[in-house]
């Protein structure tokens, strides 16, 4: 929950409209969650018990602030934003409403900014409600592509709804039926592999909760071939470069050149605010430098919590990683001083818990120069510590040869 009170305003009267338009809290939960990402759904039913039983919690004593400094807004009265008037026999009859009265517009709107997540919890809420999102939205587990020498493997995991679904009214925006179904471990030729995964992934109304592309490098004597590799990952680049509209991907794992340009006509692709986690690798085994600039100047890099590299070194400032709750990776040439600003920076963070592994060459002093810290908490650390923070946390540091690991965590 936000702590800016007027941030805070603004959610509740978002909650508020959803309760007026007599939307269920869990279809509340998808629409307010567009622009206050962190709301919970305990929190939607607390406010919608509150606005049948009496005085709006917050709301009361803002609203009088927000006809003086928002005089222009639709809605702004010289009056309470929800008057005591709203009987019982109304609350009542809000109780009575079934998703079935809401207009299948409506619904499929709110549900376009849904999460896969979301998804699995609403199949609960309603048999209508699950049938409604079965017909309308095509929405992946994962989406996996494996390239090796003989073959392209693929796993495609449809979501379950995992509910009995009633016979009642088909709750189906477009007629939209489903072509791809979950499929796993299918062995196809690469030609047709890429035809699969634009069929799969260039649909109205896909969600995908992680999408892999990767190929096989760990046997020698198995490893794919150079001409194998640039025809699959050109392939998979022009089949991103066709897509029609933005495509919902909330974890991505995929092999790219060292090039900001291989990444960025991927993501240039997907659907901002989505993006949560990603995994980069490099198409050869050695070691490479990756620009970065680009990518975190992208519309996705605010919004990742979760990124990691595999056989790239990154271009990247560490305060260009504050804010990830997860970050394994090479880092071009970090000093000294600049893991230490780190390290006060973590100490300083917002972040209830965190890991940032960062590989590099250059740890020779780290120990003198974090000096003083309290011992290491886990048995058979030789070499790290923990510094305690102000706000009930704990951040623990390991250090070994060819990394430096930093844990935030709640002080238990």
């Amino acid at each position: 929950m936000s702590s800016d009170s007027g941030d805070e305003f603004k959610k509740q009267l978002c909650v508020l409209h959803s309760f007026n338009s007599s939307l269920p809290p869990e279809i509340a939960l998808i629409h307010v969650k567009n622009s206050f990402p962190f709301t919970t759904l305990g929190e939607i039913e607390r406010l919608y018990e509150s606005f049948r039983n009496g005085p709006r919690i917050g709301l009361d004593e803002q609203s009088n602030q927000s006809e003086d400094t928002q005089p222009d807004e639709p809605g702004a009265k010289k009056s309470r934003i929800c008057p005591e008037s709203s009987s019982a026999s109304n609350s009542e009859k809000k109780d009575e409403i079934s998703i079935e009265e809401i207009p299948v517009e409506i619904v499929g709107k709110i549900l376009e900014g849904s999460t896969t997540e979301d998804q699995k919890v609403l199949h609960k809420a309603s048999p209508l409600l699950s049938e409604f999102i079965s017909n309308n939205f095509k929405t992946y587990e994962k989406v996996e592509f494996y390239l090796t020498e003989a073959a392209v493997f693929m796993r495609i995991e449809k979501q379950n709804p995992r509910v009995i679904l009633g016979q009642k009214r088909k709750l189906c925006a477009d007629g939209m039926q489903d072509s791809i179904g979950s499929k796993i471990s299918s062995e196809n030729s690469i030609p047709t592999a890429l035809e699969i995964l634009s069929n799969t992934i260039d649909s109205k109304n896909v969600k995908i909760s992680k999408l892999h592309i990767h190929h096989e490098e760990d046997a020698v004597s198995e490893r794919v071939s150079d001409h194998r590799k640039q025809e699959f990952y050109t392939g998979v680049q022009e089949v991103f470069n066709k897509l029609k509209g933005e495509l919902h991907v909330e974890e991505l794992s995929i092999c790219i050149k060292a090039e900001s340009e291989s990444l960025m006509s991927v993501l240039n692709k997907l659907k901002p605010g989505v993006l949560v986690k990603l995994e980069i690798h490099n198409i050869n085994r050695s070691t490479a430098k990756m620009p970065m600039e680009q990518i975190v100047q992208s519309v996705h890099w605010k919004s990742l919590k979760k990124v990691s590299e595999h056989s790239l070194l990154l271009d990247l400032k560490l305060d260009q990683i504050l804010h990830l709750s997860y970050f394994v990776g090479r880092i071009v040439d970090p000093t000294i001083e600049e893991l230490v600003a780190h390290r006060n920076k973590l100490l300083q963070s917002s972040l209830d818990q965190c890991r940032h592994v960062i590989y590099t060459d250059n740890l020779d002093g780290i120990m003198e120069a974090f000096q003083p810290f309290a011992p290491p908490e886990e048995f058979g650390v030789h070499k790290g510590g923990r510094f305690f923070c102000q706000n009930n946390k704990t951040l623990h540091f390991k250090l070994e040869s060819l990394y430096l690991r930093f844990d935030l965590q709640k002080t238990k």
